[in-house]
């Protein structure tokens, strides 16, 4: 099998930064009926008669048919990458330097469709105070779909923090009121990842800085931040802190669960794959994934708690990236957590389109 003199081609990624900035793209030409590639996931890539190929613990979604067109696209991490090779009949290996966060987003979020099980979370309340990174740039968000929606939120919000009834449209007590500011500076302020900003009880529980590297893959993939602003983010994309709940009625717009829902289900048309729903109630409203999605519930003493719950629900979403499991029914679901060692009931099948439910005991 012939290996060409640029087998070892550097790719950068833009935007991205760190040891991983640059993947490897190794092509090995191959006879065109050989071509197709066969992935198993998160292990190999291997042509048929062709050797075993090794993916990076974020590298390779998907290797297409390198024949020419669209099949000499391949993904990293929801990126798309553009075919480099000396010869349309090359098979597409991608390994990364060294592991890291996946980075820049805007590709990414049209390119993930996937039988992945989804993570649904709600913000926090708790954020971190600043950010160092550049100004918002709302074109390289996940889910470019919501782009519009998200630049009528982010100027009524903007509006009405210059405005004396911020406070009371906002629910904010007196000890809030730095938050006014913050809104006011949105378009301006320093971002920081999702995975920095959101600081409280679930995520400390998640503990989304110490996961391993194929859990950080996982995460990247599969977590879905739901937000008053942004509808929609995951754990890679910059924004600025900022204050605004989805239960607020925001002039002009009025509900933020049911001005969402509309965009956010279409962005979210193409997902497939199991729902793992740990959202509140407030943020469930932008949304609902029907049949396929399971909701936790969380039980102490045989009763239905809040607070309790935003730490189980953290240790829950950590246990299924750490564990490297992809159930795709709810049943499967109830197995994996059993076997990760948490107390659950699966209630029974509901009636509908309405999502199931799962009992944990904290």
């Amino acid at each position: 099998m012939a290996t060409s003199a640029r087998s070892r081609e550097a790719l950068p990624l833009p935007g991205a930064n760190g040891p991983a900035a640059r993947l490897r793209h190794n092509h090995i030409s191959l006879p065109r009926a050989l071509s197709p590639c066969v992935w198993e996931r998160g292990t190999r890539c291997s042509p048929p008669g062709g050797p075993p190929a090794r993916h990076a613990p974020f590298s390779a979604r998907r290797c297409s048919r390198p024949g020419g067109g669209r099949g000499r696209t391949v993904f990293a991490a929801g990126r798309r990458l553009p075919h480099r090779g000396p010869s349309p009949r090359c098979s597409h290996v991608l390994s990364a330097e060294a592991p890291s966060w996946p980075t820049d987003a805007p590709a990414r979020a049209a390119a993930l469709r996937s039988t992945t099980v989804l993570i649904l979370l709600p913000p926090s309340e708790g954020k971190a105070g600043s950010g160092d990174g550049p100004a918002l740039d709302l074109s390289r968000l996940s889910f470019p779909s919501l782009t519009a929606s998200r630049r009528k939120v982010l100027s009524a919000l903007v509006a009405l923090s210059r405005k004396s009834q911020a406070q009371a449209v906002l629910g904010l007590s007196p000890g809030q009121l730095g938050e006014i500011g913050k809104n006011r500076e949105l378009r301006t302020a320093p971002t920081l990842t999702a995975a920095e900003l959101y600081t409280g009880v679930l995520y400390d529980n998640l503990g989304l800085a110490t996961l391993s590297p194929g859990a950080a893959e996982r995460a990247a993939e599969s977590l879905l931040i739901f937000s008053g602003l942004w509808g929609l983010l995951r754990i890679t994309d910059r924004v600025p802190p900022y204050r605004l709940s989805m239960g607020v009625k925001l002039p002009p717009l009025g509900g933020l669960g049911a001005y969402w829902r509309k965009p956010v289900t279409s962005a979210l048309g193409g997902e497939s794959g199991l729902v793992v729903d740990l959202r509140s109630s407030t943020y469930a409203a932008a949304w609902q994934p029907g049949g396929r999605a399971v909701a936790v519930r969380v039980l102490k003493d045989g009763k239905v708690v809040s607070h309790m719950a935003k730490a189980t629900r953290g240790v829950i979403a950590r246990s299924l990236l750490e564990g490297g499991v992809d159930p795709q029914t709810p049943q499967e679901l109830a197995k994996v957590l059993d076997s990760l060692g948490h107390a659950v009931a699966l209630g029974p099948a509901p009636g509908g389109n309405r999502p199931w439910t799962i009992d944990v005991t904290a």
